[in-house]
């Protein structure tokens, strides 16, 4: 997934795991230093304000779902 937004303006993702196989049990975001675990079929909020351009990734914690913020 990519999710573009702006600089300067606050952001939420939210994440619902919907299967209970894979390693999509947790995000990351390694530049952030935020991990979230991600229990089944609850949804949970990452909240952070982007203050740069640039892309900001994350993935699964075993980096095989991967994703990205694109901040212009």
């Amino acid at each position: 997934a990519t999710v573009p937004v702006k600089a300067g303006v606050p952001l939420r993702l939210t994440f619902t795991r919907l299967v209970d196989e894979g390693c999509g049990t947790e995000v990351v975001f390694p530049r952030l230093k935020i991990e979230r675990e991600l229990p089944l079929g609850e949804p949970v909020t990452v909240t952070f304000t982007p203050e740069s351009p640039g892309e900001i990734a994350f993935s699964c914690g075993m980096d095989m779902l991967r994703g990205k913020v694109v901040v212009r």
